[in-house]
């Protein structure tokens, strides 16, 4: 029986996670129209409820996740093009932590993020540009090691990141071959 509910429920929660991914691109688009004057807020705001936004940490983590398990494969398999593409986002990711502000439980998150991730990340962005494979295992392993580090110190120490042993999603081709 639980053979056939393990796939039933990953398919869920892959589906799910696409979904918030899906939406949070959305969300981006809808953001950058407004920046560029291409849609316009209503002047009217009487009309239009406030509504204070709490920050969501845990969709920006699920999503560095993701890119962090394709950008392992990525490297492994020397695609260094696609290794930027995802440290890129796993970067722009962290950018958006660091520029929310974000406190919990007594934690500046902002902080946090800018000094756990972006030394790493931009450690592990000059070696994929150098095309080094042996670096960027040592990079890539001190990535994790900093998220659970950040973990640690926010007071998630339950939550520890590793080297994937598996690709998240298996319609991929990671090579360039």
């Amino acid at each position: 029986m639980n053979n056939k509910i393990a796939p039933v429920l990953f398919t869920v929660l892959v589906i799910t996670c696409l979904f918030s991914i899906y939406q949070i691109f959305q969300l981006k688009s809808e953001l950058r129209e407004i920046k560029k004057g291409k849609t316009e807020i209503p002047k009217d705001t009487t009309k239009v409820e406030a509504v204070e936004e709490e920050f969501e940490l845990a969709p920006i983590m699920g999503r560095m996740q993701v890119y962090a398990n394709k950008l392992w494969f990525a490297g492994d398999a020397e695609n260094w093009e696609l290794s930027a593409f995802y440290i890129e986002e796993i970067e722009e990711a962290m950018e958006e932590i660091e520029e929310s502000n974000a406190e919990e439980n007594g934690v500046n998150l902002s902080q946090a993020v800018k000094e756990w991730g972006l030394t790493p990340i931009k450690n592990l962005e000059k070696t994929v540009e150098s095309k080094d494979k042996k670096q960027f295992i040592l990079e890539y392993d001190n990535l994790t090691i900093n998220c659970s580090g950040c973990h640690t110190t926010t007071k998630h120490s339950y939550i520890r990141i590793i080297r994937p042993t598996s690709p998240i999603f298996t319609n991929q081709k990671y090579s360039i071959q």
